[in-house]
């Protein structure tokens, strides 16, 4: 009685085990968990942002990339963004079509996130003369 008990019990332990390493999977690992981080299989090129109405637009966008162990991303969170919404979307779509290294933990490719900061900075004007010194 007391052996079957017990095997039944290994049998539950065991399933609970297996059920956690499913889970374990399943995760997204966060930069700081892998032996090495996921990046970019090619240069992501994001264009400048297009100016429209003569408006020119500048910005920043930071991005959570959620990356399967095979290296394609599945789907992409928005964290911040100070850009409009067509280049915003755009960006989004450049780094989802973008194929990934994965992250590794232990030899093997895991799910990953990566947090991807993108700066679109603000044009600059009258640099294109050299500066004058001052008369004396």
């Amino acid at each position: 009685m007391v052996r079957k008990a017990l095997g039944v019990a290994l049998i539950a332990a065991g399933i609970a085990g297996c059920a956690w390493l499913a889970m374990e999977e399943l995760r997204y690992l966060e930069a700081a968990e892998l032996d090495r981080k996921a990046y970019p299989l090619r240069l992501v090129d994001l264009d400048p942002i297009a100016p429209r109405g003569g408006v020119e637009y500048f910005g920043k966008l930071k991005l959570r990339i959620y990356i399967r162990g095979s290296g394609v991303v599945d789907h992409i969170d928005v964290v911040q963004s100070t850009l409009p919404a067509s280049a915003m979307e755009h960006a989004v779509k450049a780094f989802a079509e973008t194929r990934w290294e994965p992250g590794m933990k232990a030899g093997r490719g895991r799910r990953s996130v990566k947090v991807v900061e993108v700066d679109f900075e603000a044009p600059l004007r009258g640099l294109d003369r050299p500066l004058s010194s001052p008369a004396s």
